[in-house]
C-alpha cells in the first residue's frame, strides 16, 4: 500500500483544511471517508474514539477502508477528559491503539493530548518520528478561553514537549476573547518561541473568523465540518461556507 505520510506536510502560517468524521458505527465509515474526499481536503481526521473499543486487526480494517481515498489521514483517538466519546478507553489503551496506527501507511499524523503522562508522549513521539510522521500536541478548554497570562504558559509548556505541531481550542464567549488570545498567540510566535505549525481554534459563534482565516491569527489549518450535523466541535462550518468566504474576502 502506497505510503501517505508525506503526501501532505503542514507549513506554518498557511490555509490547509482538515474534515474530521467520527461515524458510530464501522460500517458506514468507508461512506464517510468517500463524502469527505470528495470535498478535497488536505487531511481526513478520524476520531477513533468515536467507535470505541475496538482489537487491532479491527482498527486495521479500518484504516484499510480509510486509505483507499488516498487522502491523507490524521489518526485521533481523543480523551474522554478532552471531549472523547469512549470513557473506557484510558490512557493504555489510546496509546496502544495510536502506536498501532502509527505503523499504516495512510496516517500521516497523530493527535495526542498535551496532558498525556511521558509514558505516552514520549514512544507516540519517538515512534513518529522514526517512520517520518508527525506528533501533533494538544489542549483543549470546551468552558472558557485561559486569561493571556496562563494562555502564555500554556504555549511554552506545550512546545517544550517536543511535538511537531501544536494545537490549542479554546470556548470563546465574545470578541473579546478572541482578541486577546489572539495577540498572545502572534506575540509567542514573533518573539521567535515557535516555527513550526500551530492549529489555533476558539470554539462558538465568536471564533468562526478564526476557522475561515487560520493564517492570519497564527495558525495553520481549520477543521470544516462534512456537515451541521456532523460537526465535532462547536462553531465548525463546512467546507463549502469557508471556501465561499475565503472567495468573498480574496483570501
Amino acid at each position: 500500500m502506497k505510503s501517505l505520510s508525506q503526501s501532505f506536510i503542514l507549513a506554518p502560517n498557511t490555509f490547509a483544511l482538515c474534515i474530521p468524521i467520527g461515524p458510530n458505527q464501522k460500517d458506514v465509515l468507508p461512506a464517510y471517508a468517500e463524502q469527505a474526499a470528495a470535498l478535497k481536503p488536505d487531511l481526513i481526521e478520524w476520531r477513533r474514539d468515536a467507535l470505541g473499543l475496538m482489537s487491532d486487526d479491527e482498527q486495521t480494517v479500518c484504516l484499510n477502508a480509510l486509505a483507499e481515498k488516498q487522502v491523507p489521514l490524521l489518526y485521533t483517538f481523543r480523551s474522554f477528559e478532552e471531549g472523547g466519546a469512549c470513557a473506557e478507553a484510558g490512557e493504555n489503551v489510546r496509546c496502544q491503539a495510536t502506536m498501532q496506527a502509527l505503523a499504516h501507511p495512510a496516517v500521516a499524523y497523530i493527535d495526542i493530548e498535551a496532558g498525556s503522562s511521558e509514558k505516552m508522549i514520549k514512544p507516540l513521539r519517538k515512534a513518529a518520528h522514526s517512520q517520518g510522521k508527525r506528533l501533533i500536541l494538544s489542549y483543549h478548554n470546551f468552558k472558557k478561553t485561559l486569561k493571556p497570562k496562563a494562555f502564555k504558559q500554556k504555549l511554552y509548556d506545550i512546545a517544550e514537549l517536543g511535538p511537531d505541531v501544536i494545537k490549542v481550542a479554546m470556548w470563546a464567549e465574545n470578541k473579546g476573547d478572541i482578541l486577546q488570545s489572539a495577540s498572545v498567540m502572534l506575540r509567542f510566535l514573533q518573539k521567535g518561541h515557535w516555527k513550526k505549525p500551530i492549529i489555533f481554534i476558539m470554539m462558538g459563534e465568536p471564533g468562526k473568523l478564526l476557522r475561515v482565516a487560520p493564517e492570519y491569527f497564527g495558525g495553520s489549518l481549520t477543521y470544516a465540518a462534512l456537515s451541521d450535523a456532523d460537526a465535532t466541535a462547536p462553531g465548525q462550518l463546512t467546507p463549502d461556507t469557508i471556501r465561499r468566504f475565503r472567495k468573498d474576502l480574496h483570501l
